[in-house]
């Protein structure tokens, strides 16, 4: 009796470990990625699918009219059937969440062919908690909790390579195929590292990349379509409008700080390689000869073809790879002495400055310099100790610097913009207390009392994050509820609709097609005509004062900092070729002289929250003007008084 009892116990702990486990981890993902709404790539996906099924309306816009990248990707129809069914707020937010919960799941079981228990816990926090950025300005990330196809290719790959590792090629090769039809930028990469993992046991599959490369080269010279691209380049006006709407495209022109997060993540892999099982160690080599090739490809050969496939995006699975084996690269260092502790201070700092491209240099090499050089050993005990206080200066300084931006930008705001606000949800001293949770608990796994108190606390934070997953801003929730009857279609009646500030998801609100915005010139990389009227209805745009010429739009992502609106330039838009029906701009950026132009004033509900003309600084919008560009026609400019 005694025996059974003892084994139903055990089994009770591991079965509450496990429990523990899983709404830690879901506690931990639902802070750090939280649903933001139909915002940044989502816009492009959601607004296909409303294009597809209001064609007269929403699906006259150009950037819908001249798409060029949807038919590569199984992803639009999916979308364009729940939106469908759910209509457009409810289906981005399932596709969202659905798919952060197979990007985890995806993750955890490549990360279990390599670990088990507590080590695989730590490596999916860190997953959680580290940067996911890659790539040039920070422009895309891993594991995103948008309606994007990234996120389910990422995961059918994660899962791919896992099936490869156990062996079941077929089941692999299945999600391979899955992963390509869904973004084949994403997949492609990943397919190349497990063609290369196979290639170290079996140099028979490292044929498969020169032959892959003679029949692009053939298929290119014999003029097929698309394959044609690869020995021709983007003529003068093409390429100046990517350049300026799109210079993560090009790896040479990314800026220095660019490269530092990169330095933080190789040398993470370099010292978590020696760490490393044998079959993780041809992963962690092939995932970083991969991005290497990818970025080198990107940067010395800028043909339309490699600029349209952007081979630099392979540097995804090395980063991802980085984030997830902190947790073990520390827990080995911390076993290998001092130097090796002071290695772990360094190295966190050169994560934590990663802004700085000096910074993270720095670090990371006296990180590899603390951890491979032997007389590193043999430093003296008070000198290796200066490793803690340069870690903790480091992250004080960087959160005193988060801490000071929000202060600056959200001050005056209502509570729920706060809370809504990303450094609100994951703060550096939170991302640093997990991270270091998740080394410890790879050093050792915690005791039975620890255990139960994880436990009690897990849960409850399982609940608190899942309630607060969805912090969308009020005027983003608003939009994405509304958008099955917009609030403004009856107002806005026929022609496109220039919205001042925008980054291009205002149909959600007016029904229809919007006549410039930021996301507008996404599509430019696979379409010509495209991205030259994109640039045109930017020059009218500064030419009228609306828009500033010199908007860095890689590095802001936004349209913060714009002029402030007058009547002239209002009609001077109007005026223009092919110029817009109407015209909405919040009452904030209005001169007065413009105000009085007015067809009608909309003052939604829910206050959208914008940056101030002047930059910067965020603030509520109280109103926004509606202009007729019929009725600004009727009326003469103003002569200016001298």
């Amino acid at each position: 009796m005694s025996a059974g009892r003892a084994d139903g116990s055990a089994a009770g702990g591991v079965w509450s470990s496990r429990v523990a486990a899983v709404a830690a981890l879901a506690a931990v993902w639902a802070l750090l990625r939280p649903y933001a709404g139909i915002v940044h790539d989502a816009r492009i996906y959601i607004g296909r699918a409303l294009a597809d099924l209001s064609p007269r309306t929403v699906g006259l816009d150009y950037a819908f009219l001249h798409d060029g990248q949807s038919r590569f990707s199984l992803f639009p129809r999916i979308a364009e059937g729940l939106v469908s069914a759910l209509g457009p707020g409810p289906a981005a937010e399932l596709l969202s969440g659905v798919g952060l919960v197979l990007w985890v799941a995806a993750a955890a079981f490549l990360f279990s062919r390599f670990f088990k228990g507590s080590a695989l816990w730590g490596a999916l926090v860190c997953l959680a908690v580290l940067p996911a950025g890659y790539g040039g300005y920070d422009v895309l990330s891993w594991a995103e909790a948008l309606a994007t196809p990234r996120v389910f290719a990422e995961a059918a790959s994660l899962a791919a390579l896992g099936f490869l590792f156990d062996g079941r090629r077929l089941a692999a090769a299945a999600l391979f195929v899955l992963a390509l039809v869904l973004h084949p930028l994403v997949a492609g990469p990943v397919a190349a590292a497990g063609v290369a993992v196979l290639a170290m046991t079996d140099r028979r599959w490292w044929l498969l990349f020169p032959l892959g490369l003679a029949a692009g080269l053939g298929a290119a010279l014999a003029g097929l379509p698309v394959a044609e691209r690869l020995l021709r380049t983007p003529d003068p006006q093409w390429l100046a409008v990517l350049e300026l709407r799109s210079p993560y495209l090009f790896p040479a022109r990314w800026p220095p700080a660019a490269w530092a997060l990169m330095i933080c993540q190789a040398t993470t892999l370099a010292l978590a390689w020696r760490e490393a099982s044998e079959p993780l160690r041809r992963l962690i080599v092939a995932a970083a000869a991969v991005a290497v090739a990818g970025v080198a490809t990107a940067a010395l050969a800028p043909s339309l073809l490699v600029v349209q496939v952007q081979p630099w995006r392979a540097a995804w699975l090395g980063s991802a790879l980085a984030a997830g084996l902190f947790a073990l690269c520390a827990a080995g260092l911390w076993r290998r002495g001092p130097a090796g502790r002071a290695a772990v201070a360094v190295l966190a700092a050169a994560w934590i400055g990663h802004a700085s491209l000096a910074m993270a240099a720095f670090a990371s090499g006296l990180a590899l310099i603390l951890a491979l050089v032997p007389r590193a050993q043999s430093l003296p005990p008070w000198a290796l100790r200066l490793a803690w206080p340069y870690l903790f200066v480091v992250g004080g300084g960087m959160g005193a610097v988060e801490v000071w931006h929000l202060l600056r930008s959200s001050a005056g705001l209502p509570v729920d913009a706060w809370l809504s606000a990303p450094a609100a949800a994951s703060t550096l001293i939170v991302r640093a207390a997990l991270v270091a949770l998740a080394v410890r608990v790879t050093l050792a796994a915690p005791t039975a009392p620890a255990r139960r108190l994880l436990t009690a606390a897990a849960a409850v934070a399982a609940v608190a994050a899942g309630l607060a997953w969805d912090a969308r801003p009020a005027f983003v929730r608003m939009s994405d509820s509304a958008a099955q009857v917009p609030p403004l279609a009856q107002t806005l009646t026929g022609g496109e609709v220039l919205w001042l500030g925008d980054l291009g998801s205002s149909w959600l609100v007016t029904g229809a097609p919007e006549w410039w915005s930021l996301r507008q010139g996404a599509g430019g990389l696979f379409d010509r005509d495209l991205a030259l009227e994109w640039r045109r209805r930017f020059d009218v745009l500064v030419a009228a004062h609306l828009v500033r010429r010199d908007v860095d739009f890689a590095a802001v992502g936004s349209l913060d900092g714009q002029p402030a609106v007058q009547a002239s330039g209002l009609r001077q838009v109007c005026a223009s070729p092919g110029g817009p029906a109407w015209i909405v701009a919040p009452i904030e950026r209005l001169e007065p002289a413009a105000l009085a132009e007015t067809v009608s004033v909309w003052r939604p509900a829910a206050r959208d929250i914008v940056a101030a003309p002047t930059g910067g600084r965020l603030t509520q919008v109280s109103g926004y003007a509606i202009f007729s560009c019929a009725r600004l026609a009727l009326k003469p400019a103003a002569i200016p008084a001298r």
